[in-house]
Formats: C-alpha cells, structure tokens, sequence
C-alpha cells in the first residue's frame, strides 16, 4: 500500500472498530505496544494510528483475532457486537419465562 493511500484513523473509536473490540479494549491494547500516535501538542486524548499497522500488530499479538479478512471489518464487528445482544436478550427472555412460570404456578394454586 503506497503511504498515499494508507488509511489513517484519528480516533479510538475508528482504531476500536479497525481491531473488532471496543474503545476500552483498544486503549488497553496500548500499554500491550498497539502502535498508536499522539500528535505533539495535542490533547492528551487525541490518536492516530495507521491501519496497517495495526494489521500487523493485531497478527504478531498474541491476542485471538477477532476479525477474519474474508468480511469487511466493520460488518465484522457489528456481528460480533450483535450476538453479544442477543445472547444477552435470550438471557432476559430465559428469567422472564422463568418468572412467568412461577406466576402462573402460584395463580392456579390459588384458584384450584
């Protein structure tokens, strides 16, 4: 890739989807040698990072990678995202039918 076309991300939240984790993550990843920038000058939160190199970073860690290269990154991370909801709702839906059993068992057993 020519450094012309190289693609710059400029905020955690762009390195975050770049690696398929959230922002938390990724600033985690930093103290972990995730090769970010910090413009001489700025605010202390402002970042850059290449996404090349975070590629490379992401296949020499020895973190799992999240994202596999076949999907677009960022369909990657939101289906990631995705079924973390959802297993979170059947988790919901499990205590609510729970609960809904135990209703009704204490219902029938009133008007029987």
């Amino acid at each position: 890739m020519s450094e012309q076309s190289e693609k710059v991300l400029s905020s955690w939240k762009e390195i975050a989807v770049s690696l398929c984790c959230g922002v938390r993550t990724a600033q985690r990843y930093e103290s972990q040698g995730l090769p970010i920038y910090r413009p001489e000058g700025a605010v202390a939160n402002v970042v850059i990072a290449f996404e090349s190199e975070l590629r490379e970073w992401s296949k020499n860690s020895r973190l799992d990678p999240i994202c596999s290269e076949e999907l677009p990154l960022q369909t990657e991370f939101r289906i990631t995202y995705l079924k973390k909801q959802l297993a979170k709702i059947e988790k919901k839906v499990e205590q609510l039918d729970s609960r809904l059993k135990a209703i009704r068992q204490e219902y029938l057993s009133k008007t029987a």
